[in-house]
């Protein structure tokens, strides 16, 4: 079983995770997410994330429900929508049976995670260190939310998260 984890949005990013060994779950890949034009005519790069999500072969695919930021503004708002749909719609296209929309709240408090970016790059870092070079920056945690949010979808359909605990600091 391979999960793709959509962080959306125009800076967000995608990552899959290989749960082959449901014992030792592995990051397969992760990237930004692909865009194209400059400033406010930027957009989802629809050919380019099509063509990385099947170059990756997820099996199922857990995109993350954000909402709105009281003050982050109509415009910026609607390319936000505009992306996650696109993103949505891709994933429709590849084939990929999607798991139900996750909120960030309950993907975050079932692995023991707050709203601190810094510390979802961290816990990426510490499950999946074989590849910290994909999280090395602090502006990576798109990439490691990505991924994480694949972990929480494949931990969630192998029935290994009790959502009522928070997960553990350490590995699984």
């Amino acid at each position: 079983m391979r999960i793709l984890g959509i962080d959306p949005g125009i800076d967000g990013g995608l990552g899959v995770v290989d749960f082959s060994d449901p014992n030792r779950p592995v990051a397969s890949c992760a990237t930004d997410t692909k865009t194209s034009g400059e400033g406010a005519s930027r957009r989802i790069n629809a050919p380019a994330t099509q063509d990385w999500i099947l170059a990756a072969h997820p099996t199922h695919a857990i995109i993350e429900n954000a909402q709105a930021f009281p003050k982050g503004g109509v415009s910026g708002m609607f390319r936000y929508g505009r992306a996650a749909g696109a993103l949505e719609g891709i994933v429709g296209c590849c084939r990929i049976p999607m798991l139900p929309f996750i909120q960030p709240v309950v993907w975050k408090r079932a692995l023991g995670l707050s709203r601190n970016k810094e510390e979802s790059r961290q816990r990426a870092i510490l499950l999946f260190p074989d590849d910290a070079a994909l999280f090395e920056r602090a502006k990576d945690h798109q990439r490691a939310e990505a991924l994480l949010i694949a972990y929480y979808g494949g931990m969630k359909l192998l029935g290994r998260l009790d959502e009522a605990k928070p997960a553990r600091t350490e590995a699984a």
